[in-house]
């Protein structure tokens, strides 16, 4: 409903009118009689006016709010109708209640405790690396180019990306951390410590995958994928490719090789899993889950999985999804799926905690966080953090523990 205002009997100075003003959902209505001065009569028809404009706008109310309550009880009931509707491999389907969180400055602060040892990682806008204490707000010391002996880069070495450039985080001697390349993005592969992906990319050309180590890409391009296709990168396992004609493939270190049909377009990917929309000549869609080589599929509700944000945890036992307010969460080992709605939404910065509860993303002024698997469902704000400032396009933004 609207929020609730007096009417303003006053008057502009310099201005003989009485005006009458109401606002219904946010949107400003005015009703203004003439009044002529020095009659009396004049000014009781002036009276009789107001009164009746009045009146009208009384009716007028009424008849907003009436309506107002019906389209948001059919609203509800279309909502409730739709939760409902879940195929018959899911067992259990919760629905949580909504969540108004009107304004960021009136969430909680996130407690200490799903924070604490948890650092954030990203790229900003002039190229410079900062790894951030969320519990303290407190920058590690980093470099500005990466300061370490390669190759082989040791086991603990992490790496994050933005388009055609790579970063890499050393948690245990920060001060080595910093940019490591500003012509590929990198990848590492699964096979061995010295097996990577250089990925290249141009605005509306090809992108080109090359596989080797770090004493140099091979000569020839491994493989290549049309422009606008989406290119999911995995730390420790491979790159998957999703083109628009919702045709998959992967790159585990030998070229490119297609996923089979029935996984549809890939829209998240994991260490072991990946979750696609396949839909058929009829335009019937299913989600899917399965792993890489497409074994031990899943079906899950297609709906959520084309939404903007869709995420697989980190112990690869939940998928979220994000899309509008509205967040989904399946649970790939209950089978159950729970959706619930909030005034909050989430952007592609979006990234699970390494303990797979929660999740954190980077909104425009603060690092908001979400309870995700606990009960109850709370979102939060790091508040000890605030504004981190512009990201690089394309940049990671990534969580870890400190010491791993």
């Amino acid at each position: 409903m609207g929020t609730r205002h007096t009417f303003d009997h006053g008057r502009e100075p310099g201005d003989d009118r009485p005006s009458v003003t109401v606002e219904v959902d946010g949107q400003p209505t005015s009703w203004t009689g003439l009044v002529a001065g020095g009659n009396v009569a004049q000014s009781h028809r002036a009276q009789r006016t107001r009164l009746a404009a009045l009146a009208v706008l009384a009716g007028l109310v009424v008849l907003a709010l009436t309506a107002i309550g019906s389209n948001r009880g059919g609203a509800a009931s279309s909502a409730a109708t739709s939760t409902t509707d879940v195929p018959a491999i899911v067992e259990r389907v919760e629905s949580a209640p909504v969540t108004e969180v009107p304004i960021i400055d009136q969430l909680p602060t996130t407690p200490v405790a799903m924070i604490e040892d948890v650092v954030i990682a990203w790229v900003d806008d002039r190229r410079h690396l900062t790894i951030q204490h969320l519990s303290t707000g407190e920058a590690l010391p980093v470099s500005r180019l990466a300061k370490t002996n390669l190759p082989p880069l040791p086991e603990r070495i992490h790496l994050i990306g933005a388009e055609n450039s790579t970063w890499l985080i050393d948690l245990l001697e920060p001060e080595n951390s910093g940019e490591l390349s500003n012509t590929v993005r990198m990848v590492r592969l699964g096979q061995d410590l010295d097996s990577y992906a250089f990925i290249s990319t141009n605005p509306g050309e090809d992108t080109e995958f090359f596989v080797g180590s770090l004493w140099g890409p091979s000569m020839a391009g491994t493989a290549t994928a049309p422009a606008g296709a989406a290119v999911l990168a995995v730390a420790r396992r491979g790159i998957v490719v999703a083109s628009q004609a919702a045709e998959s493939s992967v790159l585990l270190g030998d070229g490119l090789d297609p996923l089979p049909t029935r996984l549809g377009r890939i829209v998240a990917a994991s260490p072991s899993l990946v979750a696609g929309i396949f839909c058929d000549d009829l335009g019937r869609c299913s989600g899917r889950v399965a792993g890489w080589d497409g074994s031990n599929e899943v079906e899950i509700w297609a709906d959520a999985l084309g939404s903007p944000v869709v995420r697989i945890s980190p112990d690869e036992r939940y998928v979220l999804a994000a899309g509008g307010d509205t967040w989904t969460l399946y649970d790939l080992e209950s089978g159950s799926r729970v959706s619930w709605t909030t005034a909050i939404r989430a952007n592609d910065t979006l990234t699970w905690s390494p303990d797979s509860r929660s999740v954190f993303w980077i909104d425009d002024t603060d690092v908001l966080a979400h309870s995700i698997v606990t009960e109850p469902r709370q979102m939060s704000r790091v508040r000890q953090v605030g504004s981190i400032g512009d990201r690089l396009p394309g940049s990671d933004v990534a969580l870890f523990l400190l010491g791993q």
